[in-house]
Formats: structure tokens, sequence, C-alpha cells
């Protein structure tokens, strides 16, 4: 039958929509023609672009561009084409902005002489960027006020949801808090959402769109008498004495470090989106979900043209949609498992727009070619960034089908294959012993429905924890609620269409799956939908069709406010015969804008799609199409239109959506190129680790029976990078899997702040303090372990044991390793560690340097030795320790340390050591930019330098694990010496009832080596700690030698400053504390970076905008006069130890273990004697000879 027009406007010819723009009609984003404003989106159909921003110029790499003024230098260089801003200094790769957040450090450039985030540096008029992290201005940072420790009941992290919603709960029950965001408003990630939320229109605002959700939030908080929030500030760090570290932007160009102490902390943090391990995942134009829609929905840059979605959960679906209104063209969504994750309201949305959603299928790899292999002849001379994508099926053992490849051309590849929670500053606050709670994703991953409410459930409970009365607060039904709106999509249902009635007019329901949604129900003034069983998961029901009478006069609401678009509405009241389907479109701007895509109007043909997506062809038109009658604005829903179209009775219920035109078939059907093998992906993006490394590190630990992911990091600095193994964490379990080792049996890698890289010239403005006692301090007492009994008694024999596999254990193991009876297996040597592996305690907390400036003749000739192996450890092994001969250099800023430093160099010259006293002149060429006032020169040791301990302890215990005779056994705690009745040792018992047996048993314990020795065998040694630091690198020598500054500093709490630049081109620091922090806990204080930047401020200024990357601390075994204990036991006869190093352990481990391997093998020479005459245990510590450069 024929509907006849309601009005005669002339029929309008298909048009093309904004959504699919032919490829001619685009140009590419990274075609340096690209004018200033071609990928900008000046027109977008929810989205209100900002109707005025000042155009500022910059410059990139001299080349004269404009950005906006505010917005993030990588958004504006994106805008302008270019999209690749460095080189990674291991391979040269291309780097480019990943995460758009500020978590990686892919997007680092140089602006103004500074290296900076471009991704969250504002746009500043004038800015010089420069591509790359090179050598540092000589920009001398101005002197800023110091900040003070707060004090506050509450310190809620993260403004999304969550954060937002428990800190308007706890203004409500009185109690004041602290709100932090890192970012300039709040709202987390829904001020990137531009699509309706599901949800309870009650509690979570269903049926409204993310951003104007956050609105919502902000403007309740701005109501809330008892909340401070700080935009702009980012968490940092939670320290062991329960304080957190916080900086804040005060101004675009100025940071604070402000440290808080809270009674209680709440993580609201949210999640981070997971990444995959395939070829090419690494390349320019791969991004995750979140970094689109930062760049898209936030700063309107269509930094792509064509994309393809890895991932069919509810992240990747939208993602698509939003891509479809920014005018991107979506390929597919690849879903690996056999049906979506995702709502499928929203997939039926994007598949009815011509989206393919291909399940069972995979990423086979990111290309840097087209799809016939080739990059085109207009692209010859550009950076390596994504071309084309290949996909595959997969089959029933998720195994790639490689006969079903296929190769696609897109410019970018959107991760979405699901999130993980960014849970680090809880485990760290539940570690110390903070008062901690989690609420929304950091917790839990669900819709920020569910977070909101976890928000407000968990103010509550804070409030309990503080003593607050919270009666008045009726959250009876929160907890039922809360685990309904996590819950994942249900049952799906079939419906049947009821027919049109003539004369009514009623919704149509197009939303099948049982999902945790009531926006339509909510919305409808009349009573007119209800939920099936009246359940948050039911599906919708019309009223009338279940027998009731609240009938629906057509008032709009449920069809605006659908966030699924799902709903339409059928009317038949004026036509009978050809009703009007009434829907919800949003893919077009409004009817005014002058966009480049198509507006649809009155008058226009438009095809009408099913359900299922399935074509609703107008039997009377030659090509299916139906005209549009009418547009208009939904009310209640600003940028969603309401579409009239006039359909047969028969068709009208069918009608789901529409769409203005075909799409194309993006996807080809060839077979792919030759795709590189899995195992040449990256894993951690920062440091550039592939599979394949990674593989190789896993088998070498397995097959020494270490399982130990500290260990595979050790050697492949897997999760070392800035953004602290955020990205590669959630990849490594199956890794580590796939080679045999299950991650749950896995010790796993040890986090420590900082979480997010922070300026020494920002630190430096927190008010120095001194070191407070951890939260949890009781746990740090050190216990003598106990036997389990209940094990069943072992023994093992051998000729000697080694406690502990540290630098000094490792040293002994791999001296005895050379000897002919080790390694032939006719002498057995067992050592027993407590750790998971080999330099775990804490030689993995010394920084490196190797020195025989000393003040001590044996540490002198031990170290010479040291020093010699060192150097040679490379030629003689064959692993590169990163070793790098800088030298030493002590600086004088007093007369008595010139003093003493002259008599030195004296003492050195005598013993032929080559060390010098130079000028100030030479000093400041030594290390440029150094404070000169004062200066009196320095004691300079070219000799000495510096390597990796990490590195070291790896290659020494595989070197030693070579010999036949050697055996590590680890994860075994040392409860007992074993000693007969003549003070004989006869072996250890360990805490798991094992008996090791030897007549010779050596004590390198460290810290520790006390703790399992007798009474009348105990040594004049106290452990304290010490805290150190890493920057990120820069490339370039800033300067050579390690420099140390014994300067005491009152008003920092420290006696001395070390520091020096490794091969890498990290500044490594450490600060000795004054007075001395005696115990054994090792956990970070915040006080440790306060007062080294203030140092490194005040010795070498220019080092002020290096970005300090991660703390750690650790024990330093002193002895009373600064030397070691070596040699045997006065009182148990076979008993040796090698402990009280007093943080020279490291440096001396690899001399001292010849040495000892002498003594105990027999054939000490002369000057062995001499050094083991020195440290012997049994020596008058009061008479010996003290150190004087500690």
């Amino acid at each position: 039958m024929t509907c006849e027009n309601a009005d005669t406007t002339p029929k309008t010819p298909l048009r093309r929509p904004v959504t699919i723009p032919d490829l001619e009609d685009v140009l590419s984003p990274f075609d340096a023609s690209d004018s200033a404003n071609s990928l900008r989106i000046t027109h977008h159909p929810v989205v209100n672009p900002p109707a005025e921003r000042k155009r500022v110029p910059f410059s990139f790499n001299g080349t004269s561009m404009t950005g906006f003024e505010g917005e993030a230098v990588s958004t504006a260089l994106l805008a302008e084409g270019i999209n690749i801003l460095g080189k990674h200094h291991k391979d040269q790769s291309a780097l480019a902005p990943f995460c758009v957040n500020g978590q990686c450090s892919q997007c680092r450039v140089m602006i103004d002489g500074v290296v900076r985030k471009s991704c969250v540096t504002p746009l500043e008029e004038g800015m010089r960027v420069v591509s790359g992290n090179t050598l540092l201005s000589d920009q001398v940072p101005p002197p800023a006020e110091k900040t003070e420790v707060i004090e506050v009941p509450v310190l809620i992290i993260g403004g999304g949801p969550a954060g937002v919603s428990a800190a308007i709960q706890l203004d409500e029950v009185g109690v004041e808090c602290v709100l932090i965001d890192d970012k300039d408003r709040i709202g987390g990630k829904l001020a990137l959402q531009t699509h309706k939320f599901f949800g309870t229109k009650q509690e979570t605002y269903a049926g409204t769109r993310g951003f104007t959700i956050a609105e919502i939030l902000q403007a309740d908080l701005d109501k809330c008498e008892h909340v401070k929030v700080w935009l702009e500030s980012t968490a940092v760090g939670v320290f062991s004495d329960g304080v957190v570290g916080v900086t804040r932007q005060m101004g675009h160009s100025k940071h604070v470090y402000q440290l808080i102490k809270p009674k209680t902390l709440l993580v609201a943090t949210g999640a981070r989106e997971k990444m995959l391990v395939f070829p090419g995942n690494s390349l320019p134009g791969i991004y995750g979900a979140g970094g689109f829609q930062t760049l898209v929905n936030r700063d309107l840059t269509r930094f792509a043209r064509r994309i393809l979605i890895i991932g069919g959960g509810n992240v990747g679906i939208i993602t698509a949609y939003q891509a479809l209104q920014a005018g991107i063209e979506v390929v597919a969504v690849v879903e690996a498992a056999p049906t979506i994750g995702g709502y499928k309201v929203h997939a039926d949305r994007i598949k009815r727009l011509g989206v393919p959603i291909l399940t069972r299928h995979t990423i086979v790899a990111a290309n840097d070619q087209d799809s016939h292999g080739v990059i085109p002849l207009d692209d010859q001379d550009s950076e390596s960034r994504v071309r084309s994508a290949t996909i595959a099926e997969l089959d029933d053992n998720w195994k790639v089908k490689m006969d079903t490849k296929r190769t696609v051309d897109v410019d970018a590849v959107l991760v979405a294959i699901g999130l993980s929670p960014v849970d680090e500053f809880f485990g760290k606050a539940k570690e110390y012993g903070l008062a901690v709670f989690s609420a929304g994703d950091s917790n839990e991953i669900a819709e920020a429905s569910a977070a909101m409410l976890t928000g407000r459930s968990s103010a509550l409970d804070i409030a309990k924890h503080l003593g607050v009365d919270t009666s008045s607060v009726d959250s009876s039904g929160w907890a039922e609620k809360i685990q309904v709106l996590k819950s994942r999509p249900g049952k799906t249902h079939t419906r049947v269409h009821p027919p049109v009635e003539a004369g009514t007019i009623r919704p149509y329901f197009h939303c099948n799956q049982e999902i945790a949604c009531n926006a339509c129900e909510s919305s409808c003034p009349d009573g007119c939908i209800g939920l099936q069983n009246q359940s948050l998961m039911g599906i919708p029901m019309y009223a009338v069709d279940q027998g009731f009478k609240n009938a629906c006069r057509g008032c709009l609401k449920c069809v605006s406010l659908c966030p699924g678009l799902a709903i339409t509405l059928v009317d038949s009241r004026k036509d009978a015969d050809c009703p009007t389907v009434i829907m919800a479109h949003e893919l077009f701007a409004d009817s005014n804008a002058a966009s480049k895509g198509t507006e649809v109007s009155a008058g226009m043909r438009v095809q009408l799609l099913s359900d299922l997506g399935d074509l609703v062809s107008n039997p009377d038109d030659a090509e299916g199409l139906w005209e549009v009658q009418r547009v208009q604005p939904a009310p209640g829903a600003p940028g969603t239109r309401l579409v009239r179209v006039k359909v047969p009775k028969t068709l009208a219920p069918s009608v789901a959506s529409l769409r203005v035109t075909s799409p194309k078939q993006l996807l080809s059907s060839g077979v792919s190129s030759v795709v590189p093998l899995e195992d040449t992906a990256i894993v951690c993006r920062c440091e550039r680790v592939t599979v394949h490394e990674l593989r190789d590190a896993i088998r070498t630990a397995k097959e020494a029976g270490i399982w130990d992911q500290n260990f595979v990091k050790a050697i492949t600095r897997a999760g070392m990078g800035a953004c602290g193994s955020k990205t590669c964490r959630v990849l490594l379990p199956r890794i580590f899997a796939s080679e045999g080792m299950p991650f749950d049996r896995v010790t796993p890698a040890t986090m420590r702040p900082l979480f997010v890289e922070v300026p020494f010239s920002t630190l430096a403005t927190a008010q120095a303090h001194p070191v407070a006692p951890a939260a949890n301090s009781h746990l740090f007492s050190p216990l003598r372990l106990h036997v389990d009994r209940t094990q069943p008694v072992t023994t093992n024999a051998s000729d000697i044991v080694i406690l502990g596999a540290g630098a000094v254990g490792l040293g002994l193991a791999l001296a005895l390793s050379k000897s002919d009876d080790v390694r032939t297996g006719k002498k057995r040597v067992t050592v027993l560690d407590i750790n998971p592996g080999p330099g775990q305690g804490d030689v993995k907390h010394a920084i490196g340097g190797v020195r025989g400036c000393m003040s001590s003749l044996a540490k002198m000739h031990v170290m010479q030795r040291s020093l010699e192996m060192f150097r040679n450890w490379r030629f003689e092994t064959q692993d590169d320790i990163e070793w790098k001969q800088g030298g030493y250099l002590f600086v004088a800023y007093t007369p008595e340390q010139e003093q003493t430093l002259r008599d030195l160099s004296a003492v050195h010259a005598s013993y032929g050591y080559d060390t010098a006293f130079i000028a100030p002149k030479e000093v400041q060429a030594l290390v440029p930019g150094i404070k000169v006032a004062k200066l009196l020169g320095g004691l300079y040791s070219p000799a000495d330098g510096s390597c990796s301990p990490l590195l070291f302890a790896a290659s020494a215990h595989r070197v030693a694990n070579e010999a036949e005779g050697v055996e590590f056994i680890f994860n075994t705690p040392v409860a007992k010496i074993l000693v007969d009745d003549e003070k004989h040792v006869v072996g250890v018992l360990t805490a798991n009832n094992e008996r090791y047996l030897a007549p010779v048993v050596v004590n390198c314990l460290g810290a520790n080596a006390n703790l399992i020795l007798p009474d009348e065998c105990q040594l004049a040694m106290v452990p304290d700690s010490h805290e150190a630091g890493i920057t990120e690198p820069v490339h370039g020598g800033l300067f050579s030698p390690m420099v140390i500054d014994n300067t005491p500093s009152p008003e920092t709490g420290t006696s001395s400053y070390y520091f020096y630049q490794n091969s890498r081109g990290q500044v490594v620091f450490c600060a000795t504390p004054d007075p001395p922090v005696k115990g054994w806990a090792t956990q970070e204080t915040s006080s440790f970076l306060p007062a080294v930047a203030q140092r490194m401020l005040t010795l070498l200024p220019r080092l002020g905008p290096i970005h300090v990357r991660r703390v750690w601390r650790g024990l330093y075994p002193q002895s009373a006069d600064g030397n070691p204990y070596v040699g045997w036991d006065s009182h148990i006869n076979g008993l040796a130890h090698i402990v009280g190093l007093s943080g020279h352990g490291f440096m001396m481990a690899p001399g001292l273990g010849e040495v000892t391997a002498r003594l105990l093998l027999g054939g000490t020479t002369e000057q062995d004697r001499e050094i083991l005459g020195e440290f012997d245990p049994a020596r008058r510590v009061d008479l010996g000879v003290t150190e004087k450069l500690k």
C-alpha cells in the first residue's frame, strides 16, 4: 500500500552520511599538507564546540604552528598533522601519544628547554616544542615557598563518579574531606562520554549523557560545605608514614608538591585499559579507548579517518558509535569470544549503521604498510605508523586460523579489550597499614552507575570508621542495588510486537536483553512502562499489553531518553493505515549547521532498519527508501533528534532505526601479506621489551628454580619504565603461564612509589621533615624464625653452606665456582636464601656505585680487585651489567672537608691509587652547573664507576650456577645454626624443618646476620636505613662522576648526598639521614623526596626539571668502625662471616668473595691475610681503622 506524503517537499536524492565520507574527501591525519583546521571537529551531533577559543602561535622543531590556548600540546600537534614526537633510545622506534592521560612517556617532548609530557601540558603562546628527550637547558628553577604537611580527616583520590559521590555523601553527614583529581574538571571518564548512561534514574541519572552527569555532580559538589576540591592535582605516591604525596598545578607553569596526612584514605582512581600483545602493537596509531575519547570527544580532534576496534565489550562498542558521530569510519569491531560482552542495544545500534561485529576473531598484526604490503608513494618519507591491520578467525581452541587472515587499510587501531583497576594506591596504603577504602572501578570493574552508589556506600563506611553517626542516611537496599548495577547482561528475550491499533500512540521496545536500567520506566509520567518482574534487570513492557489501563499519550520522553535508542513510538491517531514511526537519531549536526556530512531533514529519503538490522524496504520506492516527514529536537535530551517517518501499519512495529545510506564494505577478503611472528610484539612499551625477550628470561628463571617476577624484571627491565608497569603488568601473567609458570605461584614484582614521575623542582617545594615511623612500624620488629615441626625432616649434605644470595653471597659462590673441585662437583656448595631469587635482598636497594676511593687500606686492596672484575665483566662473562667508568668526586665546601680530602689523596698516592684533589674549575668541568659558592675543590678518582646491581646479581648467579658443585635453593629461611658439643658447626636448620649439613657455614645475611647467631657470636653491628631513587633517562652526558657532598644539612635532615648518571642516562641518587634511622624498616617515607630535591637544587640546580621515576629504601648493616666483619667466628669452629659492610657490600662483593674463597679452600696470600686481619670479626672495633669516606 502507498503512504501519502505529509507535505509537498520535493524528494531528496540519497545523500552521503557524515559517518562514511569518501576517502578522497578526507586528508590523511598524518599528511604534512593538512591545514590547521582539517583535523578539527567543528561540528558534532552531541558536543557543542566552544564558540570562541584563542588561537596562539607555537613552534615544533622550528616550524611555526598554531593551536588553541590551554589545550594539550599533543592535541595541538595532532591537529597540525604531527603525531610522531620522538624516538625510543633502545631501537629508535617512533614514539607517539598513547594513553593521552599523563601515565606513560610516549608523548614526551622538550618544551621551552624542559622535558614534559605533552598530553597533559597546556599550550601557551610562543612555546618552543622540540621532539625527543635531549640535553637539558641551563635553566635554574626559581625558589618556591615550601608547603607544610596537611592533616585531613579524609582524602579522596579520584574525582570520577565514585569519588565525587563519596564526597557529597561525606558532606551530608558532616565529615570534612579533600577531593583531588588530576584533570581540570571533575567527572573522570564521565566527562569524556557523549552517550546516555544506563542504570537507575533516581540514583545514577539513567538516560543522561556522561558529560552532563559530570556537570550535575559538579553542581552538587559546589553546594558542599565540608569538601575541598583540588583539580589538576595528582596523587603520586603513598608512603609508609601515612602520608600521600600530591602534585598541584598552580597555573600553567607552576607546580607544587603537597604532602597530605589523612586519617582515612578513599581510593577512587577508576580503571585503565588493558593492552593486547600483537605485532605492531606499539606503532603510532595504536590507542586505548580512553585516549580516543579524550582526543575526539574532549579535544574535538579527528586524529584518524578509518579505524579498527578490538574488543566487543561496552567500551569498544560505545567507542565505535562515538567514532561514527565524529565522522570516522569504523572498519569493524573484532571480538575474540563467541559472543560480545557489551549490551546488545549498543551492538544493535552500530550493526544497523553498517559496522560489522566479528566474533571469534582477533587482530593478528598492525602493519606499517598498507593492505597491499607497500607504503604508498606519497607517504614514502613518513615514519613508521599504522597503515593497515590484519585480522583472522579463531578456532575453538582460541588459535588463529591463518588461512582466514585478511588485511584492511586503517590509520588507527583502538584496543578496548577490557579494564583493570587502578589499584596501586590502595595496595600500597594497605601494605603500609593505613585506614584505606576503595570505591568504583578501582575496587571492581563495573558501570559508572555502580561506581556512584559504591562511592556513597564507601563514604558511610568511612564515616562510621571515624565514629560519625550515619543513622540519618537511609542506605537500605544499597547493597542489593549495587550488585544489580554490577551485573553482566542477562537473558535475551524474543519479542513478538503486537499489531498497530487504530487511533493510538504507543511505544515499541527494541531492547530485549536483561540489563540494569530503568530510564524508560522512570521517564514516563503516566506509568505506561514497567519492567518485567518489577526488577531493575527486567526488560521494558508496555502497561496496556500487560492488561493495565495506563495508556501512552505521546510525551516522547521514553524515546528521547533511552540510552540505547531502542524505543520507537508508533502514532496511528491521524492515519491508521500508515502510522508515523518516531525514532531517535544522533548521527548528524543540527539542521542549521554547515557540517561536511549529511543532515537529516524533512523530505530526505532514508533507509529504515529492523531490530535485527534488516532493511525495512519501501515497496513503493525503487530504492526501497522512506521519506522523512519531520525532524525535531528530543525533549530533555540535547543532541538527540526525533525523526518521523510514515510506514504501513504492518511494518511499523518492526522499525527500530534509520540510516541515511548503505554503508560501504570496508573489509577486504584478500589474504594478508607476511605478518611478523608474535614474539616481536612489545609487552613493555616504556622499555621496548618484546615477547621473545620475556620468554627467554622466564625460561632462564624456570630452569634455575626462580619463580620470581622481580628476577625477570631485573634482566629485561619490563616494568621499570615511566608508567610503572601500568600497561605490561596485566600482560605478564599469560606469558608466564605459557612457559609453564602459573602466575599465582610466581612472586609478583615489587611496586614502589612514585606512581607518576615528578620533577626535582616540584618535589623541592614541600617542606623537608624528619623521618617518621611507618604506620605499621610494629610489624618491622625482627623476629627469630620458628621451625615448623609439622613438616617432615629432610637432610641434605654439602661441603659449604652459604647463607644469603645477595651480592656478598653471590660473590663468594662465584669465586668458589672457579675452583676445580667445585666446578667439577668434587666439592659441593649450597646457597640458601629466604627470597624467591638471587639479589632480592638489599643488593637490589644498592645504587650501583663502585669505588676504590677509600680511607681503609684493606678496603682499597679489595676494591682494586672488584674494580678490575667489574671493568672486565662483560668480556669474562658475555653479560652486560651496564658498567660505566665515570669516576667519583667528593666535593669540598668547607676547609675541614678540603683538608680531609687532601690528606686522603696523599695516602692514595702512596699506595699507587689514582686520585687527585682538583681545583674548583676542574670540578666545574666535570659537573657543569655545580654550585660554585664556597666550592674549594674535590677529590677525584677517575678509575671508579658504576653498574647495575640487579644485572650483576643475575649474571653472578648464572655463572656460579653453571658449576657442577654449586646449588642455589630459594624460598628457604634459615632458623638456626647447628653446632655440635665441641662447638663446631655441623650445618643449619631451616624454618621448613630441613637440615643442610656442612662442616663450613658462611654467614652472608647482611643486616639480618645477627638474627640467627647465638648470643656469644653477636657482632657489633646495627642496621640503619637509607632511601634512594632514580630519574627518567636524559640522553647526553649531564656529568661524568658520582658526586658526593658530605656537607651536613640540618634543614633537610641529611648528612651527605650523592648521585650519578648511569649508562642509560638516568640519575641515581641517595642521601644519608641525620640522625641515622635505625631498625629494619625498608618502606619508603615521605621525608626523602623533599630533602633530596632541595639538596639537588642547591648543589646542581640545572637538574631541577628532571623527573624522578622511582624511590626505594634499603638497609645498611653498619659496623662500629665502618669496616666489614670477614673471617672465621671466634666462638664456633667452621662458622665464617662476611657481614657489616656498611653500605659497601655490592661494590666489595666480587673482591671479598675471592679473598674468602681462598680462606675457605686454603691458599690465602699475604695481602689476603692483611685484609682479613683488618676485617677480623674478633677485632677491637674501637682500636681499628675507621672508614672516613662512608
